[in-house]
């Protein structure tokens, strides 16, 4: 039996997971969980959130508005379906940092402000860098939320 072919092809494939590796879009390090007893804006962000307003590569999502979104715990779900995604925030950093993981795509990494009653995310799409600003554009895969507490 001739084995220059599997090798051969055993080596391609060293090659690319080596590459796969290599090329690791995100050196930073996901934000640690809520802690058990939730503190600071694990505790201010719980309850039910209505949409206000949302835009997209710079251009408003009018569809967004009204949407509701309830939080408990350290979890975010659309106010009809159950579950949701876990959501781990980072109040320390400037920007404040929220990361969102629905267990299946990579990490969603977004910024937030948090005065009062109003709660605005900007977050990029699953496993892009982080928002650094609270706008979008067309070029940007970020998406700007606007919510108020009912």
């Amino acid at each position: 039996m001739n084995w220059k072919l599997p090798r051969l092809l055993l080596a391609t494939a060293c090659l690319v997971l080596a590459s796969c590796r290599a090329t690791k879009v995100h050196q930073e390090e996901p934000i640690v969980r809520a802690p058990i007893d939730l503190p600071g804006d694990y505790a201010r962000l719980q309850g039910v959130w209505v949409v206000e307003s949302s835009e997209a590569k710079g251009a408003a999502q009018p569809e967004m508005a009204g949407r509701v979104f309830v939080i408990e715990r350290d979890r975010l779900r659309r106010g009809d379906e159950r579950g949701g995604e876990r959501f781990a925030v980072d109040e320390k950093a400037t920007p404040k940092r929220i990361d969102f993981d629905d267990g299946h795509s990579p990490l969603v990494r977004g910024i937030y402000r948090l005065e009062g009653n109003e709660l605005t995310i900007c977050a990029g799409g699953p496993g892009e860098e982080r928002p650094k600003a609270f706008t979008t554009s067309g070029e940007s895969t970020a998406e700007l939320t606007r919510l108020k507490r009912k």
